[in-house]
């Protein structure tokens, strides 16, 4: 029996990470109307995907022993 090291898990989440990096781009440049825009946007992807955002689709699995 082996036992696990390390479990990664991976979401389909790229659109909302390109969206907050945006967001995060905005604010830093004090761009607030552009931010609340780039907000709009989140919410309507979070609303409309939510499950695909938040369950996992792939995992990696690491095991302490390299026999597993």
């Amino acid at each position: 029996m082996s036992k696990v090291a390390d479990i990664v898990f991976a979401f389909n989440n790229r659109e909302m990470l390109k969206l907050l990096k945006e967001r995060y781009d905005c604010l830093c440049k004090c761009k607030y109307d552009e931010a609340r825009k780039v907000e709009v946007e989140l919410t309507k992807l979070k609303d409309s995907h939510y499950d695909e955002l938040v369950i996992p689709n792939t995992y990696y699995c690491t095991f302490m022993r390299g026999e597993a």
